[in-house]
């Protein structure tokens, strides 16, 4: 679940009436936690509520205490921003940002623990998912800078700073358009992943056919060769664990390589010891193969 999922952005019936900044990365795609079609079922009000988990409830507390941490550091004077703010010509998309430092510059206050796609500081190398809400908030709000401070492991802030740019922020409302339009016509987005298709068609009592088509035609065909390729590997590794097994046979000898020395397989017998009140079980052989490093 995205940790900003819930953040200062008002009411679940407020965040039906379009897209905010934690929304625009999962209606494009680009969410890790959340497919578009996950998204889409939250705006038609088909979804479940989004329980506050931990990450999330600490970013909310410590969300004040790391914008006066900004402002000690930087010198500037920001305000905290209580209303929603829309786009003046795209209304349904919204934002609540976490900070006003000047009319050109807001603020964005991240928590994590993961390191992952954080660049170095003072740059825009920010992970792909928070760059497109900055950029979200930018669109909205019409700034020219979006500083992002955020707190790794609850003891290190860094600041990042995303610059304005017309040509991404063009590509965005043109992709958040198309993905506002599939909620307006209450139309499910393209699944984008087999969980999706699933949730999607799973339940329908399917008749009649289609007729596929050249890609479909190449789907069935990979999946074809994919399950005989497994069936394969599946008989291959096999045979080769019973000829391994019947060298051994008995004694539990170890298999090394003739010239190295190095330890190939064992298949030795597994003790069966007793643990506090669990009965011991029956002796059995573990057959195990050594993966060496390829030179």
């Amino acid at each position: 679940m995205d940790p900003d999922a819930l953040g200062n952005a008002g009411t679940p019936e407020e965040r039906r009436t379009g897209l905010g900044g934690s929304d625009a990365a999962a209606a494009l795609g680009l969410s890790p936690w959340q497919s578009p079609y996950d998204l889409w079922e939250q705006k038609i009000g088909i979804a479940p509520p989004v329980e506050e988990t931990e990450p999330m409830l600490w970013g909310k507390l410590l969300e004040g205490v790391i914008r006066e941490e900004y402002a000690r550091r930087t010198g500037f004077n920001v305000q905290p921003v209580k209303e929603m703010m829309r786009h003046a010509e795209h209304p349904w998309m919204f934002a609540h940002v976490d900070g006003r430092v000047s009319p050109n510059t807001i603020l964005e206050v991240k928590t994590t623990r993961d390191t992952r796609g954080w660049g170095d500081p003072g740059t825009d190398e920010i992970p792909l998912h928070f760059l497109t809400q900055t950029h979200h908030y930018l669109a909205v709000t019409q700034a020219e800078v979006c500083d992002v401070a955020v707190l790794f492991g609850g003891q290190d802030l860094q600041l990042y700073q995303v610059l304005r740019d017309p040509e991404i922020e063009q590509q965005l409302i043109d992709g958040e358009a198309d993905f506002w339009r599939h909620v307006i016509d209450a139309e499910p987005p393209p699944p984008v992943s087999l969980h999706d298709a699933m949730r999607r068609w799973g339940h329908f009592n399917a008749q009649g056919y289609a007729v596929a088509g050249e890609t479909e035609q190449q789907a069935i065909a990979v999946l074809r060769r994919s399950q005989q390729l497994r069936r394969e590997l599946d008989e291959a590794e096999e045979r080769a664990k019973l000829t391994v097994m019947e060298m051994l046979g008995e004694t539990g000898q170890t298999l090394v390589h003739p010239l190295t020395g190095e330890i190939l397989a064992t298949w030795k017998l597994d003790n069966g010891r007793k643990a506090y009140s669990v009965a011991a079980r029956e002796p059995s052989r573990r057959f195990l193969v050594k993966h060496l490093e390829e030179t």
